[in-house]
């Protein structure tokens, strides 16, 4: 299955769920959360872009960039 990408907002219901993994697993690897975590206003155009990843209706990856 290929997954659909898809431009969410960072605190939508799928945003919200893979990053509070995400960092969860920063904690178990690395001891503590990420320290430079983005909010939701940093990844919305023109400042930047947040992408869900999804197989089926299950959200499996995300991303975001913003600018500098």
């Amino acid at each position: 299955m290929i997954p659909q990408i898809t431009p969410e907002r960072l605190d939508g219901p799928s945003g919200q769920l893979l990053v509070a993994l995400v960092q969860q697993e920063y904690v178990r690897r690395y001891g503590g959360p990420d320290a430079t975590p983005m909010g939701a206003d940093d990844v919305v155009p023109p400042r930047g872009m947040f992408l869900v990843a999804y197989l089926g209706t299950r959200p499996v990856g995300c991303g975001g960039v913003r600018a500098g």
